[in-house]
């Protein structure tokens, strides 16, 4: 009996240590918009916008392929329309690819018809598709490295991941 409860409290601080984010499920973003959709944080938000959001599956990440010059990796996304409101509406749900070319740093979005599209860090375009946020969290939950070093995202980001 006394080996059962104490191999339970070792499971269980396991569980507290590798817990996955250092932010509140129930936290709240400065646009009303919640870190978590339905405040699970395998779900954190990677970008918003005119009250909607788009979160990842942090468990969906996976590494496709990885050679010493390249890795590929996936990663499920979903959008929420009225993310800042009591009735939000989930949609888009898709799995995105991102090819990282760990030579030169440069990071790619894979398209689902074929095309590859470079995502520049410092473009402003690249902070309005929605690419760069879940290709960042899904390289730094895989490797538990920021690909781009000093990255252009605050340590916040990181903490909800």
């Amino acid at each position: 009996m006394l080996k059962k409860l104490v191999l339970a409290g070792v499971l269980a601080m396991g569980m507290i240590v590798t817990g996955q984010a250092k932010v509140a499920p129930t936290t709240y973003l400065g646009n009303g918009t919640p870190v978590y959709f339905d405040y699970n944080t395998n779900f954190p938000q990677m970008y918003s916008r005119m009250g909607g959001a788009q979160y990842m599956d942090r468990t969906s990440a996976v590494i496709v392929e990885q050679t010493s010059t390249k890795m590929i990796i996936a990663v499920n996304t979903f959008y929420v329309s009225g993310a800042d409101t009591s009735n939000p509406s989930m949609y888009g749900y898709t799995t995105r690819k991102f090819l990282y070319d760990l030579y030169n740093k440069r990071l790619y979005v894979l398209e689902d018809d074929g095309n590859t599209r470079r995502i520049n860090p410092s473009d402003a375009a690249a902070a309005t598709r929605g690419s760069i946020e879940p290709a960042e969290a899904a390289y730094y939950i895989l490797t538990g490295e920021k690909f781009f070093g000093r990255s252009p995202f605050l340590q916040e980001f990181y903490d909800r991941l």
